[in-house]
């Protein structure tokens, strides 16, 4: 019987025997590295990049289209892409903390991206060559596996057709305005309005259980020792 075409150890019934092999890691990797592909259009630098909140929503929902996909050729199975090597943050969890407001990303963005002072994605240094760049590819055989389940990919689209633009331009990096790429992608808040209720109800608790403390602390008689 053939295996997997993912390489992973899952049933016989796995249904991803016409994508090409690769393992978990390599799929996790170009999910992951799909904001090198936004970077490039935008032009800016990836420390900039990732300030900007309505750049983390198009790679946020660049992410969820991609873990959407590889679901359903998963048969909703466990099987995930990985992106352990790019990340200690796995996709499902990434794309949650992306979408959060600046303040309450800003301290972990150093944790999850790590680049140089200055430094834009070598997608951007491709187009500024004039070269074909392999994030254009990448993004081609995500939208391949969308294609094959029947699976939207609004925004893995609508960034690849501007990749694909900029590169055939030959005029370097197009520095095209955030919200002029979010345009036209419809993207989705659940998930990470699910994670801020679960954080400030989280707060909430820790802040009721100090108070209580306090009360109880105040109230409650205390014995005065006798002298």
């Amino acid at each position: 019987m053939r295996r997997s075409a993912l390489t992973m150890p899952t049933p016989p019934s796995f249904s991803l025997f016409l994508v090409p092999k690769r393992p978990a890691f390599t799929w996790g990797s170009m999910v992951h590295d799909c904001c090198l592909a936004t970077n490039a259009l935008t032009g800016d630098t990836f420390e900039e990049h990732l300030r900007s909140r309505t750049n983390r929503i198009v790679y946020a929902q660049m992410i969820r289209e991609c873990l959407a996909a590889f679901s359903v050729a998963a048969q909703r199975g466990t099987w995930v892409p990985d992106n352990g090597g790019s990340c200690a943050i796995p996709l499902s969890v990434l794309e949650l903390l992306l979408c959060l407001p600046t303040p309450l990303f800003a301290p972990l963005s150093w944790i999850i991206f790590r680049s140089a002072p200055g430094a834009g994605s070598p997608a951007q240094a491709d187009l500024h060559a004039r070269r074909k760049t392999h994030a254009a590819w990448a993004l081609e055989e995500l939208l391949g596996v969308g294609k094959k389940y029947d699976v939207k990919m609004a925004a893995v689209g609508r960034v690849h057709e501007l990749l694909l633009a900029a590169v055939q331009e030959k005029n370097g990096a197009p520095c095209i305005p955030p919200a002029d790429i979010l345009r036209g992608i419809d993207a989705n808040f659940d998930s990470t309005t699910q994670l801020l209720r679960v954080i400030f109800l989280s707060m909430a608790a820790v802040l009721g259980v100090f108070l209580v403390g306090i009360v109880i602390n105040v109230a409650l008689p205390r014995d005065v020792p006798t002298f």
